[in-house]
């Protein structure tokens, strides 16, 4: 099963944020990413992707 909590400041105990990114159409076709790892997050945007959604994220999701 998979729920997802709306996005907040900080996410609830027993749960971590799910990061968005999107690439602008960088290379011709528009793209998200979801991921929850920070340094995959940095990389992404060292790269050119822009961090989008509310707070930075697009919701909270079980670990």
């Amino acid at each position: 099963m998979f729920g997802i909590l709306p996005p907040v400041p900080v996410c609830p105990t027993g749960m971590t944020a799910l990061l968005r990114v999107y690439n602008n159409g960088m290379g011709g076709v528009p793209n998200h990413r979801f991921m929850t790892e920070l340094a995959v997050l940095n990389f992404m945007i060292a790269a050119g992707w822009i961090r989008e959604g509310d707070y930075g994220m697009a919701g909270c999701v079980p670990l």
